[in-house]
């Protein structure tokens, strides 16, 4: 299990991840709502053995309907 700790001041924060060339594409939701100092935790497990292709991520501020909204610049 991979983790991932970002600062942001998105509300509803999500983590897109992505390896480009494989089918990985996760829309992660924090371990808990951000901190006061706007930290937050993302886990996933990745499968580092069976791919040699870069981790990519962006994070993003979940939508009401639960889809991807607006991502950081």
């Amino acid at each position: 299990m991979h983790s991932f700790f970002a600062r942001t001041s998105f509300a509803n924060p999500g983590l897109h991840v992505w390896r480009e060339g494989t089918s990985i594409k996760l829309y992660l939701r924090p371990e808990a709502p951000p901190d006061p100092d706007g930290w937050v935790e993302f886990r996933c497990d990745l499968q580092a053995d069976i791919c040699c292709e870069p981790v990519k991520f962006m994070l993003f501020d979940f939508k009401a309907d639960s889809s991807p909204g607006e991502y950081e610049k």
